[in-house]
């Protein structure tokens, strides 16, 4: 069985996409971990319900840390989106069609999903 060789653009948007995703991951964490310092720092225990998404903005910038937890596990949840948003701009640049439709079907599910989801 022959090694296939990965071709320079094929390798750029494994790259392009594995950094969004490893970047996503970290932003979260940092920012869940943030949320967890400062709900210490108040003297209050960790959160242990998330917030409705409609009081999330509010929370948010009344600084509460509980939102803060919240919103990193949000990020953390839009990641893979981000990810597949990365692919598919690449796929349209390259112009490969079939993975350009492949990519968007994969776009509109999690949309939809997340759509379900929310509500």
């Amino acid at each position: 069985m022959a090694v296939q060789e990965i071709s320079a653009e094929d390798r750029r948007t494994y790259s392009r996409v594995g950094y969004t995703l490893l970047g996503g991951l970290w932003v979260s964490i940092a920012v869940m971990v943030l949320g967890l310092i400062l709900t210490g720092a108040q003297g209050k225990s960790a959160p242990t319900q998330a917030l409705p998404l409609s009081r999330e903005l509010s929370q948010l910038a009344a600084g509460n840390a509980a939102a803060i937890v919240d919103l990193g596990i949000l990020l953390l949840f839009a990641t893979p989106l981000l990810g597949v948003l990365v692919a598919l701009f690449e796929f349209l640049h390259r112009r490969d069609a079939p993975f350009v439709g492949i990519t968007f079907g994969l776009v509109i599910i999690l949309v939809l999903g997340f759509a379900v989801a929310l509500h």
